[in-house]
C-alpha cells in the first residue's frame, strides 16, 4: 500500500511537472511571438479615451507584454468589444502591411466595427488562409469579394504571398468544373468595391493565368506610365492616383488577341471586370478601330466617372463609344490631352455631351498661325498687352543687350505670337464656356525675350516658361500676380547676370526648373539676402562661370526642394566647376537631391571635384576623362550611401581605385560609357569580394574579362543584364557559361572564338554587336 501511495504521489508529481512545463512553454511562446488581436466591437462610433476622441470604424494600436497584462486603450461607454481573435503572425500565410513594425513581446490591436465586418465573415477568411491552398475550390464570387474586402480592411500587404493567394483563387474561380455557370451569368448583387491597388494586383494575376506579357502586366499594375506621359504638364486637373487603370493600344490588342479564339474567354474577362470595378481610366495612344467594340462593351467601361484620353486618334469615336456604354449618369469628368478628332470643329460636339467638366489640352498640328504686335486682332491683343507692357517695358532699365549698354526694349520692340492651329479653329476655341476648358500652347517671341505658355479659354495663363538670351540682366520685376504665380521654367542663355536677379528667381512661387547655359554669374561683392524656395526641383548649370562660388553655394542652398542637379562643362571655362577642391563644397546642403549629373571634362592639372555627403541621392552620372585614382577619391568614403544607379563616362581606372565601390552593396545599376579603360588591376578589385552586392545591371568598361572577374560576377545573384567588351583568351568557355546562367541578357561587343558555343547555351539571352 505504501509503495502504491508513493507511486501515485510520484505520478501526480510527474503529471504536475509535465503540465507545468507545458503551460510555461505555451506562455513563453505567447509572450515572445508577434501577434495581432482582432477586436470586433458593437456600435457605430468608437473613442480612444486615453488620447482624446477619435471617431472611426477601424483603428489599430500596439500593446506590450512587458507587464502582467497588456496596456489597452479603453472604449467609449457606448462601445463594446464582443469578440477577440488572436492571429499568430508566424503561422499566418499572408502579411500585414505594418508587420515589420511589430516587435517581439508586442501585440498589435485592430478594432473593427461589426457593421463593416462580422466575426463569422472573418473566421471564414481565416480558415481559407490557414488551409491554403485547400478549400479554395469552394470559393464563389461572393466569397471572393468578401476576401478582397477583408484584405482591404486588414491592410494585407500586396506582396508575392498575396499574389499567389489571389492567383490560385482566381484560377479555381475560372477553370473549375462549376465555373462556367458563374461567369456566364454575372451576379447582379451589390458587391464590395475593393481598393484599386488590390484590384490591379488581382487583374495582373488574372493576366498571368492567360499568359499576358510581362510588359503589359508591368504597365497595368500602377500608374507610372501615365505619370511619365503627363510629366510635362502642371495643370490642376491632372491628379493621377492609383485609382486610375492604365490602358493603351498595345494592351488592348494583346487582350483582343487572347480572347478572339473563344467567346467564353471574353465572358471571363467581363466577369473579372464585373468584380474589379474602376471609376477612373487612363487611355493612351489608342487609335479606335472596329475590332475594339468587343472590349469596349465590357463591364470595365460601365462604371466610370473620370476618363483621360491621351494622344489618341479618332478621339471622338472613342469618347462616343465609352459615353454610350457608360452614359452621362456616370461620367463626370472628361480629360483630353493632345488627341486628334475626325471632325474639324470638336468644341460644338463636346458641348452636346452631358459631362460636368471637360478639360481639353489642344494638340499641336502642322498648321501655324502668327500674329504680330502691330496686328490689331482682338484675339491676341490681351496677350501682347500683358507681356509686353507689364514685363518687357517695365524691365527696360533692367535688361540690356549683352555686348552694349542699350536696353533690349530700345533695341527691339517687335514681338509675335505663334499658335499651332488654324486661325478658324482658334476663333472656335474662344467661344467655349463652362464646363469646357481649352488649354492652347502659345509662344510669344522676341529677339531677346520669349515666353512659352498655355492659355485657358484665351483668358487664364498657365505653365509659363521664360527664355532670355544674349542679355545683361541687372534686375527683374513682375508685378502682375497671374504671371508671377505661374512661371514654371526660367532659361538664361549667353547672358550675364548678378545676385539681384538670382534673388528674384527664388521669389517665383511656382518655379520648378532653372537653366543657366553659357552664362557669367557676377556678385560684385554684393551681400544679398536670398529667400528660401521650396518649389524649384531642377537646376541645370552648363558651360557657365561664377566669380564667387561661396555666394553661389548660398543661392543653391536656398533651393531646399532641389531634386535634380545638372552640371555640364566641356571647356576650360573659368570657375565652372562648383565642386572644385578650392571651394568649401561641404557647406552645400543636398538633403533632398535624388539625381546628380556631373559632366565636366577633366583637363590636365585640373582640380578634381570634391563632393559633400548626399544622403538621398539615387542616381549619379559622372565624367568625363578623369585620371586613375579619381573613382577611389570620390566613392571610397561612401558619400553616396543610398545610390542605386551610377553611370561613369570616359574615366581611367587603375591600381589607386582599388575598393572604390566596396561599400555600395545596394547599388542596382553600374554602367561605364565612352572610352573607360581599366588597367593595372582586375575590374573586380573595385569591389570587396566578401560583400554581397545587389547589382541588376552591369555595363563593363572596355576590358577583357578574366577568370577572377567571372568568379566575382558569379556571386552577383541579382544580375539580370550585363554588357561585356571581350573575354580574355585564357577564360574557359564552360566556366563563362556556368558563371552567368542566371543572367537574362548578355551583350558581347568584341568577336569571340567561342561565339557558337555561347549562342547554343544562352540562346535569346545573348545580344552580340560583332562584325
Amino acid at each position: 500500500m505504501m509503495c502504491e501511495a508513493i507511486l501515485k504521489a510520484n505520478n501526480i508529481k510527474t503529471n504536475f511537472t509535465f503540465w507545468s512545463l507545458c503551460i510555461l512553454s505555451i506562455s513563453e511562446v505567447i509572450l515572445t511571438q508577434k501577434t495581432i488581436a482582432i477586436n470586433f466591437y458593437e456600435t457605430k462610433e468608437i473613442q480612444l479615451t486615453e488620447n482624446g476622441t477619435k471617431n472611426c470604424d477601424y483603428f489599430d494600436e500596439f500593446s506590450y507584454f512587458d507587464d502582467q497584462k497588456p496596456v489597452l486603450y479603453s472604449l467609449d461607454s457606448n462601445s463594446k468589444v464582443l469578440q477577440v481573435f488572436i492571429i499568430n503572425l508566424e503561422t499566418f500565410f499572408l502579411n500585414f502591411s505594418n508587420e515589420e513594425e511589430i516587435q517581439e513581446n508586442q501585440q498589435h490591436n485592430i478594432y473593427i466595427n461589426i457593421n463593416i465586418l462580422s466575426y463569422n465573415e472573418f473566421l471564414y477568411f481565416y480558415n481559407i488562409v490557414m488551409c491554403f491552398p485547400f478549400l479554395i475550390e469552394n470559393v464563389n464570387e461572393n466569397r471572393y469579394q468578401l476576401m478582397l474586402k477583408i484584405c482591404d480592411i486588414l491592410k494585407i500587404k500586396t506582396n508575392k504571398l498575396f499574389e499567389i493567394f489571389i492567383r490560385l483563387i482566381l484560377f479555381f474561380q475560372i477553370f473549375n468544373p462549376g465555373a462556367t455557370n458563374k461567369w456566364k451569368v454575372i451576379s447582379t448583387s451589390k458587391s464590395y468595391r475593393c481598393s484599386s491597388i488590390i484590384s490591379k494586383k488581382a487583374i495582373v494575376e488574372f493576366f498571368k493565368i492567360y499568359f499576358i506579357s510581362e510588359k503589359t502586366q508591368k504597365e497595368i499594375k500602377d500608374i507610372s506610365r501615365a505619370l511619365y506621359l503627363t510629366a510635362d504638364f502642371s495643370f490642376d486637373f491632372i491628379k493621377l492616383t492609383e485609382d486610375f487603370l492604365y490602358l493603351d493600344d498595345d494592351i488592348i490588342n494583346e487582350i483582343l488577341e487572347k480572347v478572339k479564339k473563344s467567346n467564353d474567354d471574353l465572358k471571363i474577362f467581363d466577369y473579372i471586370f464585373c468584380i474589379h470595378k474602376f471609376n477612373c481610366i487612363f487611355l493612351s495612344q489608342i487609335s479606335y478601330a472596329d475590332g475594339y467594340d468587343e472590349l469596349f462593351n465590357l463591364s470595365l467601361f460601365k462604371n466610370l466617372n473620370e476618363i483621360f484620353i491621351n494622344r489618341c486618334q479618332n478621339a471622338d469615336v472613342l469618347i462616343q463609344k465609352i459615353y454610350n456604354s457608360c452614359g452621362s449618369r456616370c461620367i463626370k469628368t472628361l480629360n483630353i490631352i493632345q488627341s486628334n478628332f475626325t471632325m474639324k470643329y470638336e468644341i460644338p460636339w463636346l458641348r452636346k455631351l452631358d459631362f460636368e467638366a471637360v478639360n481639353y489640352i489642344v494638340g499641336i498640328d502642322d498648321h501655324r498661325t502668327i500674329f504680330y504686335n502691330s496686328d490689331a486682332s482682338l484675339l491676341v491683343q490681351n496677350i501682347f498687352s500683358r507681356f509686353i507692357d507689364k514685363i518687357y517695358e517695365e524691365n527696360k532699365s533692367n535688361i540690356f543687350v549683352r555686348t552694349s549698354e542699350v536696353s533690349c526694349y530700345d533695341q527691339d520692340k517687335k514681338f509675335f505670337v505663334q499658335f499651332y492651329q488654324e486661325r478658324s479653329k482658334l476663333e472656335n476655341f474662344t467661344t467655349t464656356n463652362s464646363p469646357i476648358q481649352t488649354y492652347i500652347y502659345t509662344e510669344l517671341i522676341n529677339a531677346f525675350l520669349s515666353f512659352n505658355f498655355y492659355i485657358i479659354n484665351f483668358s487664364e495663363l498657365k505653365n509659363i516658361k521664360i527664355h532670355l538670351s544674349n542679355t545683361c540682366i541687372k534686375d527683374f520685376n513682375i508685378r502682375e500676380s497671374e504671371i508671377l504665380n505661374n512661371i514654371s521654367t526660367v532659361t538664361i542663355v549667353d547672358s550675364t547676370l548678378d545676385a539681384i536677379f538670382l534673388s528674384k528667381i527664388l521669389m517665383l512661387l511656382s518655379l520648378k526648373y532653372v537653366v543657366f547655359m553659357k552664362c557669367i554669374v557676377t556678385f560684385h561683392k554684393n551681400v544679398i539676402d536670398f529667400n528660401v524656395n521650396r518649389k524649384i526641383e531642377k537646376l541645370y548649370f552648363g558651360n557657365s562661370s561664377i566669380d564667387d562660388q561661396n555666394h553661389f553655394f548660398k543661392f543653391i542652398n536656398h533651393m531646399v526642394g532641389l531634386k535634380i542637379l545638372d552640371i555640364h562643362s566641356s571647356s576650360c571655362c573659368k570657375n565652372s566647376n562648383i565642386f572644385a577642391f578650392k571651394t568649401d563644397s561641404s557647406t552645400l546642403d543636398f538633403s533632398n537631391l535624388k539625381s546628380l549629373r556631373y559632366h565636366v571634362f577633366y583637363f590636365n592639372k585640373d582640380i578634381k571635384p570634391v563632393f559633400p555627403k548626399f544622403l538621398q541621392l539615387l542616381q549619379f552620372d559622372f565624367g568625363v576623362n578623369y585620371p586613375k585614382g579619381t573613382l577611389n577619391k570620390i566613392f571610397y568614403n561612401n558619400n553616396f550611401s543610398c545610390l542605386e544607379k551610377l553611370n561613369i563616362y570616359g574615366s581611367y581606372i587603375g591600381k589607386k581605385d582599388e575598393l572604390a565601390f566596396e561599400n555600395y552593396i545596394n547599388l542596382l545599376s553600374l554602367c561605364f560609357f565612352g572610352y573607360s579603360e581599366c588597367s593595372e588591376m582586375n575590374f573586380c578589385k573595385l569591389f570587396n569580394s566578401n560583400n554581397l552586392y545587389s547589382l541588376k545591371k552591369l555595363k563593363l568598361p572596355d576590358i577583357e574579362i578574366t577568370c577572377l572577374d567571372l568568379e566575382f560576377l558569379s556571386k552577383l545573384k541579382c544580375l539580370k543584364n550585363i554588357y561585356i567588351y571581350s573575354l580574355a583568351p585564357q577564360v574557359n568557355i564552360f566556366y563563362f557559361i556556368t558563371s552567368l546562367l542566371f543572367v537574362q541578357k548578355i551583350e558581347i561587343a568584341k568577336k569571340s572564338n567561342y561565339l557558337n558555343e555561347i549562342y547554343e547555351e544562352f540562346g535569346k539571352k545573348l545580344k552580340s554587336n560583332m562584325i
